[in-house]
């Protein structure tokens, strides 16, 4: 078997800009949007077909969860207010099988 270096999943981003950038123009939320506060390691299981299956979780804003107009983030030119609704309310789990590639 061939290893490589391991690549970052995702990761916090305590700018919160894919959440400042949904808030602005009301466009999708970029996947390191839900995880941009807190992730978690991942765990991968394997499947008796011969995948993976990795399961990952976070969420958009760091703990305690901020309420409704608290105003966060590192970048003073470019702050982000939590709205009523936000993807930070709740935890993210992304599942993604993985099917082997086998070099030769």
């Amino acid at each position: 078997m061939n290893w490589s270096a391991p690549q970052k999943l995702l990761g916090t981003d305590y700018t919160f800009s894919a959440l400042a950038q949904q808030a602005a123009d009301g466009g999708a939320l970029g996947v390191s949007g839900y995880y941009s506060g807190r992730v978690y390691d991942p765990t991968v299981v394997p499947n008796g077909n011969g995948t993976l299956t990795l399961l990952f979780a976070g969420y958009g804003t760091p703990k305690p969860l901020p309420t409704t107009g608290s105003v966060i983030g590192t970048n003073p030119a470019a702050l982000y207010t939590v709205p009523a609704a936000s993807a930070a309310d709740y935890r993210t789990i992304l599942s993604v099988t993985l099917r082997p590639h086998w070099s030769k």
